[in-house]
């Protein structure tokens, strides 16, 4: 829970609708969003007063949370800031097994671009492996589970109006 001092803080450095919005992030705990539009309901804001809300909580660290790119996809929530000394846990990752070495690759919500681009692969070949459309990815990994199995073991998942 955001503590009442530090919320207090933030009151004078932010704006009322980004102060709110991390409230009500807050208040919602971890899941994923499928869209913008889903999310900017279930809250009750306008959906771009909203993204542009989310985007300064995200570059001022004030939440843990993942945009897809242009909108598409949704985003993740994994944590809200709730005091000033408050730091964010590592983000929920999809967990794939390597079968040529036999071990566990890790891939951030946050950090699937940046593991495309090293390993020469598509995004959007790898989303779609991710998101269940194949059951191998360049016959070397198999999902082993997504960030969605990492929130739901988490304790908080809270089911979403989709």
């Amino acid at each position: 829970m955001i503590q009442p001092e530090y919320l207090a803080q933030l009151r004078y450095q932010y704006m009322p609708c980004q102060v709110l919005l991390m409230v009500q992030l807050e208040q919602k705990g971890k899941q994923w969003w499928p869209s913008f539009m889903a999310a900017a309901d279930e809250l009750g804001m306008h959906r771009n007063t909203m993204r542009k809300a989310l985007r300064i909580l995200i570059k001022n660290g004030l939440v843990g949370c993942h945009l897809h790119k242009a909108g598409r996809g949704g985003f993740w929530l994994w944590w809200v800031k709730s005091n000033a000394d408050d730091k964010p846990p590592d983000p929920p990752c999809w967990k794939l097994r390597d079968l040529r070495v036999g071990r566990t690759v890790r891939i951030p919500v946050n950090g699937l671009h940046e593991w495309c681009a090293k390993h020469g692969y598509k995004y959007n070949t790898v989303y779609c492996f991710l998101t269940g459309y194949s059951p191998l990815l360049n016959r070397r990994y198999r999902l082993m589970s997504t960030p969605m199995d990492e929130i739901t073991e988490a304790d908080d998942l809270k089911p979403i109006a989709a």
